[in-house]
């Protein structure tokens, strides 16, 4: 196998060849159903014990609308529940292609790239993944105050990091609902 270094992903090697977990979340020709939970988790165990260890994802790679995220869901507890040791898988999503239902139950797809959009995409697939909170940084003076109306706080900072910037770091506690908690 060989790898690739992309120190802005991350500082593990990346493999060049990788698994795309789409078709786990589309119905089997065969028979229109979806292939068995367990089935589609074996399915990724096996490419990771044969040193395939980049899944690529996205939350729209659903059966329909009403199961949005699916494929996500499905790599998450692949990778949970793999014996081989969940560093070593690096999983990439997409995000910003909307899948809703329509008025009529029908499939409504479109696009959205605004940094509302993706901030609550980013915090959906949190809560999906059961985290109560999300933490981030930014150097961007003019972000806090979009961060700040999202409902995230300061909880700290470095001064002249990089040299002449403030590095923010900034919280927001969730609810399984959907409100955001009270403080970070």
């Amino acid at each position: 196998m060989k790898y690739v270094s992309l120190p802005q992903l991350t500082n593990k090697p990346v493999p060049t060849v990788g698994v795309g977990a789409m078709l786990l979340a589309e119905p089997l020709r065969s028979t229109g159903e979806l292939m068995p939970w367990d089935d589609a988790i074996g399915i990724l165990h096996h490419t990771f014990e044969q040193g395939i260890t980049l899944v690529d994802t996205a939350d729209i790679y659903a059966p329909d609308a009403s199961h949005f995220g699916y494929d996500e869901r499905l790599v998450g507890e692949a990778v949970r529940t793999w014996k081989g040791g969940r560093d070593s898988i690096i999983v990439v999503t997409k995000i910003g292609i909307t899948l809703n239902v329509g008025p009529d139950g029908e499939d409504l797809w479109g696009r959205d790239g605004s940094y509302d959009y993706l901030m609550r995409a980013a915090e959906a697939e949190a809560r999906r993944r059961g985290c109560i909170g999300v933490q981030l940084d930014t150097f961007g003076y003019q972000a806090t105050s979009f961060y700040r109306r999202l409902g995230f706080a300061v909880f700290g900072e470095l001064q002249d990091h990089p040299p002449g910037q403030t590095r923010l770091f900034m919280a927001k506690r969730l609810k399984a609902d959907g409100a955001v908690c009270d403080g970070p």
